[in-house]
């Protein structure tokens, strides 16, 4: 996956041509002041740019070094936190999240640092999670809704409160266009996109298909007793001394994560900005699934649910790579070397 993401040539991805020609403009800016007032883009994917390039390497080495990053911390959270990082790769490619590696690059770069803020929640470390969550938004300013999922995680599970939110996002998306222009507005970013049409005439079969994805996986996750397990679990450290303040289950956050993806999913039915950003919280449906079929104690149906599964979404790949080449621009391939 890394090599066909970093060594991709400028034609794959529908954002990797802007982001070259943004990266080569750089080279006629030696300071970074002039490079952060005149630009659109985050000034921490810009700052990075703007180093790289003065230190002469070319938009193809850049290219490279953000793709390692990326999948790196991607890596270590399998690693961390799954039980068959094996699948979790192979999900990882069909479910087409290595086609954002190649398209939404600041946004990759934000979710890969945030990788890195999910032990601070569940170790309940408020202060680290914030500095994680603030140099994200340096690469995507989007980042910044991720901080809702500290106050929900520390809080005990409530249907009401979650209830709410998938009602307030049916509301939301309802409102559409409207509620985006005052609140864009209002914060002052990201005006532009309530005006382009593809705020609302994009990818709507996409988001669709993730949102009816993640209900199944909700429920299923559910009914195999996953989310059966407690809020807080015991935490040791290095020397095996409990702690005095408890710990975030893995299994909770998965859950509030799940909750929260899919009510952005839910109003990125109407806009495909907010089913974009569900994007910081809907990976953990791979740790789900892994730990899912891991626990399954009947080896045949096992074997079973991961051949349905492997059929599937390798079925679902092929038909959005053949007939949907528009959403990634990845076939036909191009290596940039």
């Amino acid at each position: 996956m890394f090599i066909l993401t970093a060594l991709r040539s400028v034609n794959i991805g529908n954002d990797t041509i802007s982001y070259m020609s943004a990266y080569n403009s750089l080279s006629y800016m030696p300071n970074f002041v002039i490079v952060y007032l005149d630009g659109r883009m985050e000034i921490g994917y810009l700052f990075l740019s703007w180093l790289c390039n003065q230190i002469g390497l070319s938009y193809l080495q850049f290219q490279c070094i953000i793709s390692a990053f990326i999948y790196f911390s991607f890596y270590k959270f399998f690693k961390w936190y799954s039980l068959n990082v094996a699948l979790c790769c192979f999900l990882f490619i069909t479910m087409f999240r290595m086609g954002g590696t190649m398209n939404v690059i600041r946004m990759y770069c934000a979710i890969a640092i945030l990788i890195y803020a999910i032990p601070c929640v569940l170790k309940r470390r408020l202060g680290a999670f914030l500095l994680v969550v603030v140099l994200a938004s340096l690469f995507h300013k989007s980042s910044f809704i991720f901080i809702v999922l500290y106050p929900l995680c520390i809080r005990k599970y409530n249907r009401v409160e979650h209830g709410f939110i998938i009602f307030s996002s049916i509301i939301i998306a309802y409102l559409g266009a409207s509620f985006f222009e005052w609140l864009t507005t209002s914060l002052d970013l990201y005006e532009g996109y309530v005006n382009e049409e593809r705020f609302d005439n994009m990818n709507h079969t996409a988001v669709f298909l993730g949102l009816l994805i993640t209900l199944l996986i909700y429920l299923y996750a559910k009914l195999m007793g996953y989310f059966g397990q407690p809020q807080y679990g015991a935490l040791v450290n290095i020397n095996d001394v409990c702690i005095k303040k408890q710990s975030i289950t893995l299994e909770y956050f998965c859950r509030i994560s799940l909750i929260i993806t899919i009510g952005l999913s839910i109003i990125g039915l109407t806009n495909n900005i907010m089913g974009r950003v569900s994007g910081y919280f809907s990976i953990v449906t791979l740790i789900i699934i892994s730990a899912v079929l891991f626990n399954m104690r009947n080896s045949y149906m096992k074997i079973f649910v991961y051949g349905v599964i492997i059929f599937l979404y390798t079925a679902y790949f092929i038909v959005i790579l053949l007939y949907r080449p528009d959403w990634n621009h990845l076939v036909p391939y191009e290596w940039g070397i």
